[in-house]
């Protein structure tokens, strides 16, 4: 078990069991199911009332991650080469900001690590250890399987983004991409980030951007079906984006957008004083209408081509203070 994992009810310190961490301060138990701790605090809103939240990304990444469960060591490894291409080809170099940080003994932490080590693979190497949490079980547990079975130090635990199972400034570094949007709690899952980050430590930060091609073109949909206002537009956007995960009839909950007026605004609730915005690239794919089109008529070579940095990701890359 990691030194930074606590009990996500109290912060008291686990005793590790055969099959269950118990804690010493308030006596909550946590049980381990397939190698991983399920984490989530017993009361906590999230999980009592997000369970259909939980079980729609849990079941997509199922779907999803079949093939990648059976991949031996060095498939992972060439899907750790290509992770790394893909980034440096298509211009995600927010990485970068960790650049000095891999100390000895250092770890980062990648909330909402997602199915088969994914995201994971392009974050080993960045520090000494990799810790993973995700409220999906299946993610949690394929990301630590792969990972392991690779050789790498890594764990992953089933755990909420809004109360992390994790002691408070433990980690040198702090990835998440594509996630904290999916609740509607996006504002306390940044909380805890700036919680469990070290004084002089780093975090990336990519939550949706309204302003983006991807978000305009939702935009335009929504209101070709007679969504105008905002409220009618953001009950529009839960229902119709993550459509290719759906599983057994399961939908999106919940998705929600932010400018980066919005987005300061959140970093600044959480305490972060110093950040700076780095808006993904959008690649012809992301355009309405040439999307469809270029796929059919376009070498592969230029269809991933970054073109503008207006894509739908807008990146916060975050300094905490040192003290």
């Amino acid at each position: 078990m990691h030194p930074s994992i606590v009990c996500p009810r109290c912060e008291g310190e686990l005793s590790e069991g055969a099959e269950r961490l118990r804690c010493d301060a308030c006596g909550a138990e946590y049980k381990y199911d397939g190698g991983v701790a399920v984490l989530l605090s017993p009361d906590s809103d999230v999980y009592k009332g997000d369970q259909d939240r939980i079980r729609f990304w849990d079941e997509g990444w199922r779907a999803r991650c079949a093939e990648e469960m059976t991949h031996t060591r060095e498939q992972i490894l060439e899907r750790k080469r290509a992770a790394e291409q893909f980034r440096k080809d298509y211009g995600m170099d927010q990485l970068n900001w960790f650049v000095g940080l891999n100390t000895p003994g250092s770890t980062i932490l990648n909330i909402g690590c997602g199915g088969g080590a994914r995201e994971a693979l392009g974050l080993i190497g960045c520090a000494d250890n990799y810790v993973g949490v995700d409220t999906s079980l299946f993610a949690a547990q394929s990301t630590q399987v792969l990972l392991q079975r690779a050789g790498f130090s890594a764990i992953a635990v089933q755990g909420e983004g809004e109360k992390l199972p994790f002691r408070s400034e433990s980690f040198e570094m702090i990835y998440t991409s594509g996630v904290l949007h999916h609740t509607p709690r996006t504002e306390d899952a940044i909380r805890e980030v700036y919680r469990v980050l070290k004084p002089g430590g780093k975090a990336v930060i990519g939550l949706y951007a309204t302003h983006s091609i991807h978000f305009w073109n939702y935009r335009l949909r929504a209101a070709l079906h007679g969504n105008f206002s905002n409220s009618a537009y953001g009950e529009w956007l839960h229902a119709n984006t993550e459509g290719g995960w759906n599983t057994e009839g399961r939908k999106n909950r919940w998705t929600t957008t932010y400018t980066r007026a919005s987005f300061a605004e959140a970093l600044k609730a959480a305490g972060f004083i110093s950040f700076e915005f780095d808006q993904m690239y959008a690649s012809i794919l992301d355009f309405p209408v040439l999307g469809r089109i270029a796929p059919k008529v376009l070498p592969k070579s230029l269809l991933d081509k970054r073109l503008v940095k207006f894509g739908g990701i807008l990146y916060a890359l975050c300094a905490k203070p040192r003290g």
